[in-house]
C-alpha cells in the first residue's frame, strides 16, 4: 500500500518508485557518514577516475577544476607545489 499520493501517482504512470540512491547527494552524504576516511577516498578516486568515461571531458574537467577550487581553498600551499611538481608532466606530454 502506498502512502504518498505522490508516489501513488507515480505507480500510476508506470514510473518505478524513487530510491534514495537516485539521489546523488544522498548517496555521497551516506557514504561518507558510513565509511573509514581511506575508504571513501578510494571511492572517491575510483568514481572520479570513471567521470570521464561515464560523463565526458567537458563535466569531468569542471569536476577537476572544483576539487582545484576546494584545494586552493583548503591548502594553497599544497596545491601549488603539486600543480608545479605535475606541469612539466602534462607539458611533456
Amino acid at each position: 500500500m502506498v502512502s504518498n499520493p505522490a508516489d501513488a501517482a507515480e505507480q500510476q504512470e508506470g514510473q518505478p518508485k524513487k530510491l534514495p540512491y537516485d539521489d546523488p547527494t544522498y548517496v555521497a552524504m551516506h557514504l561518507e557518514k558510513k565509511m573509514e576516511p581511506a575508504d571513501f577516498l578510494e571511492a572517491a578516486l575510483l568514481m572520479a577516475a570513471r567521470c570521464w568515461d561515464k560523463a565526458g571531458a567537458e563535466p569531468s574537467l569542471e569536476l577537476l577544476k572544483d576539487l582545484l577550487q576546494t584545494a586552493a581553498q583548503r591548502d594553497p600551499d599544497s596545491l601549488r607545489a603539486l600543480l608545479a611538481e605535475h606541469a612539466t608532466d602534462v607539458s611533456a606530454s
